[in-house]
């Protein structure tokens, strides 16, 4: 896990590149949610003005909701043992709208 400093609207943390370097960042986000709505600030990375080379998304829903509304597509839904998993994978993609999920 890389060290971090936590910011009032976010985390910074410090990646050490070679000139003209390329890396990639596994990025694992947890929230409770209070309301039956969730949504995940995705559009941003067009500040960047590059694509995301890989974009992979898993939700997963306690058995006791309805998924009601995902604003991307899935690729899967898979039943676990106390939730059902949907996920998704993008390459190259600059997403054009956040990750919005709402439920029952």
């Amino acid at each position: 896990m890389l060290p971090f400093e936590t910011l009032r609207n976010g985390i910074s943390f410090p990646i050490c590149l070679k000139a003209s370097g390329i890396d990639s960042i596994k990025v694992t986000y947890r929230q409770q949610a209070f309301c039956r709505r969730f949504v995940y600030i995705l559009t941003t990375t067009q500040f960047w003005e590059e694509s995301l080379q890989n974009c992979s998304v898993n939700v997963l829903l306690p058995y006791k909701y309805a998924l009601s509304f995902l604003s991307y597509e899935t690729d899967s839904v898979e039943n676990l043992e106390k939730h059902l998993k949907f996920s998704f994978f993008r390459k190259n993609i600059m997403p054009d709208r956040d990750l919005v999920l709402e439920w029952k």
